[in-house]
């Protein structure tokens, strides 16, 4: 049996668990310091990768996260202070007029955990297919937690997903390792998952704000 057809028998395998918070506790946690704090550290360690190599970025976040816009924009802010041009993109249903206003070079997919998981998982798929469809190529780079909670792997099992990321040569993620954030490009892609092996370069993730 093939991942595909594993797929059709068990759509929850697309899943990690969900967790579920009342609006009173989401609020709370997008304005409590320590969850916003460590999303601007993260900000400021990343900005200073992709600013190395990179110009002409659209920091792309996950529509309706409050979370992933306070970050966005916090990368936004310093690869501009930088000297690099970026955007900030809202994804959804506006996203290909936003590229097609501004005409990046590369994308930031900044996509995690503010929201049930299945909510982000639908969010990244959608916003992928968007890209798919519309046919540019861009080099992405996909954040820490996009990775990391498998949103990345999971959209895999869309076909027109999996293809189109099979055609980006330039092919990234943000990584954690002990202590620095790290640019890793992918060296394997094929319907079992993505392999982000090959650290081009990394930073100290500093950390400004306990919570």
């Amino acid at each position: 049996m093939n991942r595909r057809d594993l797929l059709k028998l068990s759509p929850l395998l697309l899943l990690l668990p969900t967790l579920t918070f009342s609006e009173e506790k989401e609020h709370s946690r997008f304005i409590d310091p320590a969850t916003v704090g460590p999303r601007l550290d993260t900000a400021y360690a990343v900005s200073k990768l992709l600013a190395k190599r990179f110009d002409k970025i659209g920091v792309v976040f996950m529509e309706n996260s409050q979370l992933c816009a306070v970050f966005a924009g916090a990368l936004t802010t310093g690869l501009r202070i930088l000297g690099k041009t970026a955007w900030y993109v809202q994804g959804g249903e506006k996203l290909i007029n936003y590229l097609e206003k501004y005409k990046p070079k590369v994308l930031y997919m900044a996509y995690f955990g503010e929201l049930p998981d299945e909510q982000v998982q639908e969010a990244l798929n959608g916003d992928l297919k968007q890209l798919a469809k519309y046919g540019k190529v861009f080099p992405l780079v996909f954040h820490i937690s996009t990775v990391l909670r498998g949103y990345v792997n999971n959209a895999l099992f869309e076909e027109e997903i999996l293809n189109y990321l099979k055609k980006v040569k330039d092919l990234y993620a943000m990584r954690v390792i002990e202590g620095d954030v790290a640019l890793a490009k992918a060296t394997e892609i094929s319907d079992l998952g993505i392999s982000f092996g090959k650290i081009i370069d990394k930073t100290r993730l500093i950390k400004f704000q306990e919570g």
